[in-house]
């Protein structure tokens, strides 16, 4: 009896493999692209296109999302490198740092990590898809500079300019300018009185 050859699809960049799969539908997937043929569109290809269409509209978010804390697209991707995927918020240990310098301690004009994640993720939903604020996103952020925060709920439910609303987090429309003050200093390392 003679043995079927197996079909497997590699994938190179150059002369390094990249990856391979022995799937019969992938590989006659390709063998259909390669010769002209136009299959129905896959999945695959659906996610690929809608990936593509994703980053684009990261890049406008972005944009929209700098343009209204006041800085330029390169201060937000260094100083939150947002995304469409959780956790949404990558923190800057070095800016975090800089923004403990330039704020007290404790009581009055302090700002807790959960206070600057939770304002993050507020604002930064206001131009993404990333739905409803909660206190495990505001975690996740805070996480991302390997810290934590277990006063997280009180110092959310303290901040002037965010509302906890049951489960979700919001901003408070009537203090949003002190909510962009803070990721301006944020993204400027500079005190919050300089941010204006």
């Amino acid at each position: 009896m003679e043995k079927k050859p197996d079909l497997i699809v590699k994938l190179f960049a150059g002369e390094m493999l990249i990856d391979q799969s022995a799937d019969a539908g992938l590989w006659q997937r390709v063998l259909a692209e390669i010769r002209g043929l136009a299959p129905a569109p896959s999945s695959l290809q659906k996610a690929a296109e809608f990936s593509a269409i994703d980053v684009g509209n990261v890049n406008t978010a972005v944009r929209a999302f700098a343009k209204s804390v006041g800085v330029t697209p390169e201060e937000i991707v260094g100083s939150f490198d947002p995304t469409p995927e959780a956790p949404f918020i990558h923190l800057n240990s070095h800016d975090w740092e800089v923004l403990k310098k330039n704020t007290p301690v404790k009581g009055p004009g302090s700002i807790a990590p959960s206070v600057l994640s939770a304002t993050a993720l507020v604002l930064w939903q206001k131009h993404s898809s990333i739905g409803d604020i909660t206190l495990q996103m505001v975690r996740a952020t805070i996480s991302t500079i390997d810290l934590d925060d277990p006063n997280a709920a009180r110092s959310v439910g303290n901040c002037e300019w965010l509302q906890n609303k049951s489960v979700r987090i919001a901003l408070n429309p009537s203090r949003s300018s002190a909510a962009t003050r803070l990721l301006r200093a944020y993204c400027r390392r500079e005190p919050l009185s300089e941010a204006g």
